[in-house]
Order: C-alpha cells, then sequence, then structure tokens
C-alpha cells in the first residue's frame, strides 16, 4: 500500500461510519475517482488513482464490514467476481462509473462525517 493510500485509508477510517450502506460506500469510491470537487483538503492532495482508491476502500471493508458486505449489489457495479474487502471489487467499482449511460449524480453528499 503505498502512502496515498494509507492516507486515504486512515481518512475513511476516521471519517465514514461503520454503518454505511454498501450504495453509498461504492458512490463514495466512484466520486472520488471521477473528480476532486467537494473533496475534504485532506484527500483532495492526494494522489487518487484508481490502485490508490481501490486498496484504501478494500482496507477499509477488512476492518468493517462482514465478509457478504455488498452482495445483493455487487452485480450493479459488475464487482460479483470479487470479494467487497478485495482492491479487484472497487476496481470494478470504479470501473463501472465509467461504462454507466447514467452519469456520476454529483448533488449527493458523500458519507462522510464533518471534518
Amino acid at each position: 500500500m503505498n502512502s496515498d493510500s494509507k492516507a486515504l485509508s486512515e481518512f475513511l477510517r476516521r471519517n465514514m461510519p461503520q454503518e454505511t450502506s454498501y450504495l453509498e460506500v461504492a458512490y463514495a469510491c466512484q466520486r472520488i475517482y471521477c473528480t476532486l470537487e467537494g473533496l475534504p483538503a485532506e484527500i483532495a492532495n492526494l494522489a487518487l488513482d484508481k490502485d490508490t482508491i481501490s486498496e484504501a476502500f478494500a482496507e477499509w471493508t477488512r476492518r468493517f464490514q462482514p465478509d457478504d458486505f455488498g452482495q445483493l449489489y455487487a452485480g450493479a457495479f459488475s464487482a460479483s467476481w470479487h470479494r467487497s474487502s478485495d482492491k479487484g471489487h472497487w476496481m470494478q467499482v470504479i470501473s463501472s462509473v465509467l461504462s454507466s449511460p447514467q452519469p456520476l449524480d454529483l448533488s449527493r453528499s458523500l458519507p462522510f462525517r464533518a471534518v
């Protein structure tokens, strides 16, 4: 895990509640990849590429969620080939936004505590 991935992982650990739903987590993952708009400065200044984001979200999931986290919704993100605690799962979540006919809704709030 690179230093930016560790920093993002630490940010998620501190600011994304454990009870955050899978759909909210997936949205946050896609949103961080697609735009820096609205991101806290603490993470907006990181090199947030697909690997970095995927590693951080996999780490958050391993720490805070059961093994079947997101199992019911993973197919909607073409991410059912991997467990949500695997980096590959979150890479697929990110990739799914790029192939979706629907634009990412930037008006939605990110599931982070106020920082």
